[in-house]
């Protein structure tokens, strides 16, 4: 049995690691920012040898659609904010913490 809830991790500077609810799992992979608003990754998948392929698909599916939804509200938010509607961004202090941090360690890299 794998994780319950989903478990996503980052490694600083540029590697992300997640472990998805259901079957035993590992995605990781390099995130590689190709400007201030852009940037490109992937991910390599892995499974224990006793994973069937329809449990694969299925988790693979899931990622899928949750990273669609996800890239859509990052999307949303980045049109928000070029609006210049706003001087800047509100992050939740409890669900985004660790943004926070990552942006934190940003800062500190390029100054």
């Amino acid at each position: 049995e794998g994780p319950v809830e989903g478990q996503f991790h980052w490694l600083w500077p540029v590697t992300k690691l997640y472990a998805l609810p259901g079957a035993p799992n590992l995605a990781a992979g390099p995130v590689t920012p190709l400007g201030p608003e852009r940037s490109a990754g992937f991910l390599d998948y892995f499974f224990p040898e006793d994973v069937g392929n329809d449990e694969i698909e299925e988790l693979l599916a899931f990622d899928d659609q949750v990273g669609r939804e996800d890239r859509a509200l990052v999307e949303s938010v980045q049109r928000g904010t070029r609006s210049g509607l706003l001087d800047g961004g509100q992050l939740l202090p409890e669900s985004e913490r660790l943004l926070a941090h990552f942006q934190g360690l940003v800062r500190e890299a390029l100054a």
